[in-house]
Protein backbone atom coordinates (compact mmCIF):
# COMPACT_ATOMS: atom_id res chain seq x y z
CA UNK A 1 0.00 0.00 0.00
CA UNK A 2 2.54 2.40 0.44
CA UNK A 3 3.50 2.72 -3.51
CA UNK A 4 0.10 3.16 -3.77
CA UNK A 5 -0.23 6.20 -1.27
CA UNK A 6 2.35 7.42 -2.95
CA UNK A 7 1.21 7.59 -6.12
CA UNK A 8 -1.71 9.11 -4.35
CA UNK A 9 -0.03 11.83 -2.96
CA UNK A 10 1.73 12.48 -6.41
CA UNK A 11 -1.49 12.45 -7.97
CA UNK A 12 -3.31 14.30 -5.41
CA UNK A 13 -0.95 17.38 -5.70
CA UNK A 14 -1.16 17.57 -9.30
CA UNK A 15 -4.85 17.32 -9.46
CA UNK A 16 -5.23 20.16 -7.06
CA UNK A 17 -2.64 22.41 -8.64
CA UNK A 18 -5.02 21.94 -11.51
CA UNK A 19 -8.19 22.16 -10.18
CA UNK A 20 -8.31 23.79 -7.20
CA UNK A 21 -9.34 21.67 -3.85
CA UNK A 22 -12.54 21.16 -5.47
CA UNK A 23 -12.23 17.22 -6.26
CA UNK A 24 -8.51 15.70 -6.62
CA UNK A 25 -9.22 12.79 -4.31
CA UNK A 26 -12.24 12.31 -6.38
CA UNK A 27 -9.87 12.41 -9.60
CA UNK A 28 -7.17 10.02 -8.10
CA UNK A 29 -9.95 7.87 -7.22
CA UNK A 30 -10.71 7.96 -10.68
CA UNK A 31 -7.45 7.05 -12.01
CA UNK A 32 -7.47 3.81 -9.83
CA UNK A 33 -10.90 2.95 -11.11
CA UNK A 34 -8.96 2.70 -14.48
CA UNK A 35 -6.06 1.12 -13.30
CA UNK A 36 -8.75 -1.49 -11.69
CA UNK A 37 -10.53 -1.66 -14.79
CA UNK A 38 -7.00 -2.29 -17.29
CA UNK A 39 -6.47 -5.28 -14.22
CA UNK A 40 -10.10 -6.17 -14.03
CA UNK A 41 -10.87 -7.02 -17.86
CA UNK A 42 -7.85 -9.90 -18.41
CA UNK A 43 -9.20 -11.55 -15.59
CA UNK A 44 -12.39 -11.27 -17.11
CA UNK A 45 -11.55 -13.14 -20.28
CA UNK A 46 -9.82 -15.39 -18.52
CA UNK A 47 -12.92 -16.38 -16.43
CA UNK A 48 -14.67 -16.31 -19.67
CA UNK A 49 -12.66 -18.67 -21.60
CA UNK A 50 -12.93 -21.11 -18.32
CA UNK A 51 -17.24 -21.15 -19.71
CA UNK A 52 -17.90 -19.82 -15.94
CA UNK A 53 -21.51 -18.27 -16.36
CA UNK A 54 -21.70 -14.46 -15.55
CA UNK A 55 -18.48 -13.89 -16.31
CA UNK A 56 -18.57 -10.28 -17.07
CA UNK A 57 -19.62 -9.39 -13.62
CA UNK A 58 -16.51 -9.51 -12.79
CA UNK A 59 -15.66 -6.69 -15.23
CA UNK A 60 -18.32 -4.80 -13.03
CA UNK A 61 -17.75 -5.50 -9.40
CA UNK A 62 -13.70 -5.79 -9.11
CA UNK A 63 -14.09 -1.64 -10.48
CA UNK A 64 -16.70 -1.09 -8.27
CA UNK A 65 -15.65 -2.71 -5.09
CA UNK A 66 -12.32 -0.82 -5.67
CA UNK A 67 -14.44 2.64 -6.08
CA UNK A 68 -15.69 1.88 -2.29
CA UNK A 69 -12.61 0.60 -0.76
CA UNK A 70 -10.75 3.93 -2.16
CA UNK A 71 -13.06 6.19 -0.87
CA UNK A 72 -13.05 4.41 2.33
CA UNK A 73 -9.51 4.23 2.15
CA UNK A 74 -8.56 7.82 1.17
CA UNK A 75 -10.73 9.87 4.02
CA UNK A 76 -9.48 13.31 5.16
CA UNK A 77 -7.57 11.61 8.03
CA UNK A 78 -5.61 9.74 5.74
CA UNK A 79 -5.06 11.79 3.31
CA UNK A 80 -3.36 14.50 5.89
CA UNK A 81 -1.64 10.88 7.35
CA UNK A 82 -0.10 10.46 3.89
CA UNK A 83 0.59 14.42 3.32
CA UNK A 84 2.84 13.75 6.06
CA UNK A 85 4.56 11.17 5.71
CA UNK A 86 5.80 11.97 1.63
CA UNK A 87 5.50 15.89 1.72
CA UNK A 88 9.31 15.97 2.36
CA UNK A 89 10.21 12.72 0.75
CA UNK A 90 13.57 12.13 -1.93
CA UNK A 91 11.36 10.80 -4.07
CA UNK A 92 9.53 13.56 -5.37
CA UNK A 93 13.05 15.02 -6.48
CA UNK A 94 13.93 11.72 -8.01
CA UNK A 95 10.16 10.99 -9.58
CA UNK A 96 8.28 13.48 -11.96
CA UNK A 97 4.56 13.60 -12.80
CA UNK A 98 4.33 12.36 -16.02
CA UNK A 99 6.94 9.38 -14.74
CA UNK A 100 3.74 8.39 -12.96
CA UNK A 101 1.52 9.02 -15.50
CA UNK A 102 3.55 7.53 -18.15
CA UNK A 103 3.82 4.40 -16.15
CA UNK A 104 -0.11 3.48 -16.13
CA UNK A 105 -0.05 3.90 -19.75
CA UNK A 106 2.91 1.78 -20.59
CA UNK A 107 1.20 -0.89 -17.79
CA UNK A 108 -1.73 -0.74 -20.50
CA UNK A 109 0.12 -1.13 -23.39
CA UNK A 110 2.34 -4.22 -22.17
CA UNK A 111 -1.50 -5.71 -20.56
CA UNK A 112 -2.25 -5.56 -24.32
CA UNK A 113 0.60 -7.23 -25.62
CA UNK A 114 0.86 -9.81 -22.99
CA UNK A 115 -2.64 -10.50 -22.86
CA UNK A 116 -3.20 -12.11 -26.49
CA UNK A 117 -0.44 -14.79 -26.01
CA UNK A 118 -1.54 -15.54 -22.72
CA UNK A 119 -5.18 -16.11 -23.98
CA UNK A 120 -3.93 -18.68 -26.84
CA UNK A 121 -1.59 -20.55 -23.95
CA UNK A 122 -4.21 -20.43 -21.81
CA UNK A 123 -6.57 -22.27 -24.61
CA UNK A 124 -3.75 -24.47 -25.70
CA UNK A 125 -3.55 -25.69 -22.12
CA UNK A 126 -7.54 -26.15 -21.92
CA UNK A 127 -7.29 -27.84 -24.67
CA UNK A 128 -4.58 -29.82 -24.00
CA UNK A 129 -6.26 -31.23 -20.54
CA UNK A 130 -9.60 -31.95 -21.97
CA UNK A 131 -7.90 -34.05 -24.54
CA UNK A 132 -9.05 -32.03 -27.75
CA UNK A 133 -5.93 -30.49 -29.37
Amino acid sequence: MQLKDYIFYRMYIAYRDKEGDDAPTFSVILFFFMIDITWSTPIGMIVNLLQIKYWYIILVIVPLAGIIINFRRYNKKKVIEIFRKYKYSKCNKLIKNWMIYLAYWLTCIAGLFAIGPAVYLFIYITKLIKGIG
